[in-house]
């Protein structure tokens, strides 16, 4: 199935299907996450991107800013990668929250406590992602054991793509933001962000299991 057009870009049809399935998927994903933390966690609706560059170009802002990686995949019939690259901040008020501990920095993470609270945090909401995906096309999906790193968000969004082998024009992204409220502030603050990569074939997959020809 040709998921791209003759001008390489992907379909529109095929865009707005995987765009549709994100947003049923983030639903539950920001109501676990608001209700474990006690915050209002806003899910944006998912960009779908047609390659690793345009991806990249996103987050150009960005690309030297230091955040927290985790990376895991999933596997079974539909098969990619799922990135989230979170703030500082956010993975240091999580882990508080979760630990009952009080943290200035990232070097809690160097302690079995803390980096727990991290993985377990990045389980959570990739489990939640992933087996609503798996419910709606009809397929159980399983992760894999996951990556923890800091770096620059660049850094951590190029190794993905480079992990599949693949060029960064042959996979296509799929980026979710999520964003908090402390409280009664009106004001939402960027969190981190929920990437998915895949390559084209599992695109064609997904789409087939959705019923798109």
């Amino acid at each position: 199935m040709a998921v791209r057009n003759e001008d390489g870009e992907l379909r529109e049809d095929i865009k707005d299907a995987i765009s549709e399935l994100g947003n049923i998927c983030i639903g539950n994903t920001g109501r676990m996450l608001g209700n474990m933390l006690k915050l209002r966690i806003f899910m944006s609706p998912p960009v779908v991107m047609n390659n690793g560059a345009e991806l990249l170009e996103s987050f150009s802002h960005d690309a030297d800013k230091v955040a927290v990686g985790v990376l895991m995949s999933f596997k079974q019939s539909v098969e990619g990668v799922m990135l989230f690259i979170v703030e500082k901040q956010f993975v240091i008020e999580a882990a508080a929250t979760m630990t009952g501990e009080e943290y200035s920095d990232l070097s809690f993470m160097k302690e079995e406590d803390g980096l727990s609270a991290v993985q377990e945090l990045a389980n959570l909401m990739a489990a939640s992602f992933i087996n609503e995906m798996g419910s709606f096309i009809g397929e159980k999906l399983f992760l894999t054991p996951m990556m923890v790193g800091v770096d620059m968000v660049g850094a951590l969004i190029s190794f993905p793509v480079a992990s599949l082998e693949l060029s960064d024009r042959d996979v296509v992204c799929v980026d979710v933001k999520f964003s908090i409220s402390r409280e009664a502030r009106s004001e939402m603050t960027t969190a981190g962000h929920l990437i998915l990569i895949h390559d084209e074939a599992n695109v064609a997959r997904l789409v087939n299991a959705l019923g798109l020809q």
